[in-house]
């Protein structure tokens, strides 16, 4: 994950002006597939007013709509899983991993302005920028190229510097 990453806080704060998007336990699954396709999102926290009591993914949906009973108009409370891990701000990214564990594919960051979720694809997707950019600084004159491909900036490996790969 990125090292400049140190919490969960840090890895939302661009989220800042977005308010977290849920779903009420007593809304019909239609309304999360129009959310899912409208904000192009896998999966949404279950809301009942005063607190998160599930969660609701794609795969949750699609069971319930192949099993044959109700279909669309199916109350969320009726296919929704547990509620997804919640951490504050000030929690690690270690812990927020931890907290996901295999069960869950995000979390709730709470933070004063509000809650946010990051799901592991958000994590996954950050830490691939931040590869993206470490290569492109590799890129410019003056970088080093070290043993197994890896390159560095300045030509000295010191303990602080970004080794890039």
């Amino acid at each position: 994950l990125r090292e400049e990453w140190k919490t969960l806080g840090e890895a939302v704060q661009g989220r800042a002006a977005r308010p977290l998007v849920t779903i009420g336990p007593e809304e019909p699954i239609n309304n999360a597939i129009v959310q899912f396709k409208r904000l192009g999102i896998s999966q949404l926290p279950v809301h009942d007013g005063s607190r998160y009591v599930g969660s609701l993914t794609e795969s949750h949906v699609i069971t319930a709509l192949t099993s044959g009973e109700g279909g669309i108009e199916q109350l969320v409370r009726t296919v929704m899983g547990a509620p997804f891990p919640s951490l504050s701000a000030s929690a690690s990214l270690h812990d927020g991993v931890h907290a996901m564990g295999a069960e869950f594919n995000a979390l709730i960051v709470s933070t004063p302005g509000g809650d946010h979720i990051v799901s592991k694809h958000d994590l996954l997707a950050q830490d691939l920028t931040g590869i993206r950019a470490q290569r492109e600084a590799a890129e410019q004159p003056g970088a080093v190229r070290l043993r197994g491909g890896r390159e560095l900036l300045g030509g000295q490996a010191g303990a602080d510097e970004g080794v890039f790969f």
